[in-house]
């Protein structure tokens, strides 16, 4: 609650990217689930698209949440390796609570 918020662009490629460097970083062998948080409205969606399936190649689950109603679908399908089961969605923060469970059981099922 006590973030703060830098407003400007979404560079979703780049988290994911620092993610899978993280995994890779990792001496210890992890789960390898990627839950991306989003709008779903990236800087650059083909970038985006590429990252998760660099992600993907690498073993790693991808599963996506688009936060707000404005999401793209398309891109937090991409992000999720094309599986509309692995894609959720939530009209605001509030909501995003509700959907910890359904998620978690997707991840440690």
């Amino acid at each position: 609650q006590s973030t703060p918020y830098t407003g400007g662009g979404t560079a979703t490629n780049l988290g994911i990217d620092m993610a899978i460097a993280q995994f890779n970083a990792s001496p210890r062998p992890l789960p390898r689930n990627m839950v991306v948080l989003t709008d779903g409205i990236s800087n650059n969606p083909q970038l985006t698209r590429e990252a998760a399936n660099r992600a993907i190649a690498l073993g790693i689950r991808t599963l996506s949440v688009g936060i707000t109603p404005n999401v793209n679908q398309q891109e937090l399908l991409d992000i999720a390796g094309g599986d509309p089961n692995r894609v959720f969605t939530a009209e605001n923060f509030n909501d995003l609570i509700q959907l910890l469970a359904p998620l978690s059981l997707k991840i440690c099922p």
